[in-house]
């Protein structure tokens, strides 16, 4: 339906819609055989901080090529993570203070 009106971007929207409708059949049918919980405020923070994440990297300048494309990934990696850090996205913050209590757990035992 979209391919004939709108080309090659019609076809990259429509393949999303097909995921995202093959996930959401997938989760409707797993939910049934084994309900999980599903950790909303999590999932929302995840989303809120790749969202900032997307805008920062959209108002960075454009010129082209390689360079620019490693100028974005790393830009909004350390957005990305700064966020999740800030926001506890994840957990990721408790995560990392327990690895760095077992870190310090397992430098006092070698001492």
């Amino acid at each position: 339906i979209l391919i004939p009106e709108m080309g090659l971007m019609g076809a990259a929207i429509s393949t999303v819609l097909g995921y995202f409708v093959g996930v959401l059949a997938s989760i409707i049918m797993a939910r049934r055989i084994m309900p999980m919980p599903i950790p909303w405020k999590d999932f929302m923070l995840c989303g809120l901080c790749a969202a900032v994440m997307a805008i920062v990297v959209a108002c960075l300048p454009q010129f082209g090529g390689f360079v620019e494309l490693m100028i974005d990934a790393g830009v909004g990696g350390i957005v990305y993570c700064l966020l999740a850090y800030g926001t506890n996205a994840g957990g990721v913050r408790d995560l990392l203070k327990r690895i760095r209590t077992l870190r310090i757990s397992a430098e006092e035992l070698t001492l």
